[in-house]
């Protein structure tokens, strides 16, 4: 007798069917695998996070640096100045190689003439 000419209705649900010994191996074998490869993903993920937070690190130095020079409105330069005295003003003048007037200081007390005599002298 077929259970198809007894039946009275006919309906799709849901049912529990065991898995097969092969299936479980095939399954926990692809666990397996996933776990190590997440795993591996994870232990890169963190990786290049920490590569990633020094790389941040280093930009926010540089953002840092560069809104601490724009604020400041000048840099520093090493450079050859030549040192004029102006007796008159009682300044050390210093020029850059193009003639700019770069820092200006007060004479210290050898650097200043004493007389118009001690200039003939030396003339």
């Amino acid at each position: 007798m077929n259970i198809k000419e007894i039946a009275i209705a006919k309906e799709e649900r849901q049912i529990r069917t065991n898995y097969t010994e092969e299936e479980l191996i095939e399954m926990k074998d692809r666990l397996y695998k996933a776990v190590r490869l997440r795993a591996a993903k994870q232990e890169a993920f963190i990786e290049s996070k920490k590569g990633m937070s020094e790389e941040l690190k280093d930009m926010i130095t540089q953002e840092n640096n560069l809104v601490e020079q724009i604020s400041l409105g000048f840099r520093e330069e090493s450079k050859i100045c030549f040192l004029a005295d102006n007796q008159e003003s009682g300044n050390m003048e210093y020029y850059t190689e193009d003639g700019e007037l770069v820092f200006t200081r007060k004479l210290r007390p050898d650097e200043k003439q004493t007389s118009l005599s001690f200039i003939s002298k030396i003339s």
